[in-house]
């Protein structure tokens, strides 16, 4: 299978971009080329100087949520059969491209675990999610409605769904919203490994895997889920009784006078609200 690993770059992510590399020149598997789309880094190409990889590099500019779905056209367009993406301030472990192609070879949607690091990329908690679903583990789109373990840093993807029309609405989960509307209008199943793993880099605005829940991470998942429902409602989806819920836990939230409360499970991208629920 002809993989190409994609990536999106942008200014914050240039400290952590030499880890990002070296992962790639370690990588099980060496035939793969690297697909760069330059977000707003002046002379982008480089910091992308590597050894017997050869590198395709889009400038585009755009909203995040933009920039993804265009993204996705220019791929769809390429010769190349599978793509793995991994965020430009993350790393993976030496596995992962050939895992995924792998994988690839006979499923259309294939996602990994996520090992958590600090911000200088050494590990603090391994595989976050296997202890909460199996490796092999198939699911549709109803899996991801109201939480997601869904991103352009975890998944690898055939080429052949990318021809799909996909709308751009402003949320604040651009790869959750991109992912559901993949999976619905494709009816892709998908399928979860925790075979190979992304290095996943913690920071204010990524927090998984915390196994606490404060009442200003709450108020903040509510926003992202009331945004996130909202935009797929005017696009003909159905999730009035999604939102029905979040105006329950909008209610209980008021009671709630705990600091911390914690919680037994690593949580799924935006699963906070789930644990407060009546």
């Amino acid at each position: 299978m002809r993989i190409a690993v994609v990536t999106y770059f942008y200014p914050k992510a240039i400290p952590f971009i030499k880890q990002l590399i070296d992962s790639l020149h370690t990588q099980s598997i060496k035939e793969f080329q690297l697909i760069v789309f330059n977000d707003g880094v002046e002379n982008g190409a480089q910091y992308f100087q590597l050894h017997n990889i050869p590198v395709s590099f889009y400038d585009i500019s755009d909203s995040i949520t933009a920039i993804r779905i265009r993204s996705l056209h220019i791929l769809s367009q390429l010769e190349f059969e599978g793509y793995v993406f991994v965020d430009a301030d993350d790393s993976m472990s030496e596995n992962r491209v050939e895992v995924a192609s792998k994988l690839l070879s006979r499923n259309d949607l294939v996602v990994n675990d996520l090992t958590l690091t600090n911000a200088t990329g050494q590990i603090e908690t391994p595989s976050i999610w296997s202890s909460r679903i199996i490796d092999g583990f198939e699911f549709d789109a109803s899996f991801i409605r109201n939480k997601n373990i869904v991103g352009l840093g975890n998944t690898a993807i055939k080429r052949s769904v990318l021809a799909t029309i996909l709308t751009d609405r402003l949320v604040m989960a651009p790869d959750w919203y991109i992912f559901y509307q993949l999976l619905e209008k494709r009816n892709l199943i998908a399928i979860f490994t925790s075979q190979c793993q992304t290095w996943y880099r913690q920071h204010e605005g990524n927090i998984a895997g915390i196994r606490s829940i404060t009442k200003e991470r709450v108020e903040q998942v509510i926003k992202v889920k009331q945004t996130h429902f909202k935009a797929l409602e005017e696009e003909g989806y159905h999730f009035y009784e999604e939102l029905k819920k979040l105006e329950s836990c909008v209610q209980q939230l008021k009671r709630w006078h705990e600091t911390k409360v914690k919680i037994d499970v690593n949580p799924f991208w935006w699963e906070e609200t789930n644990f407060i629920y009546e």
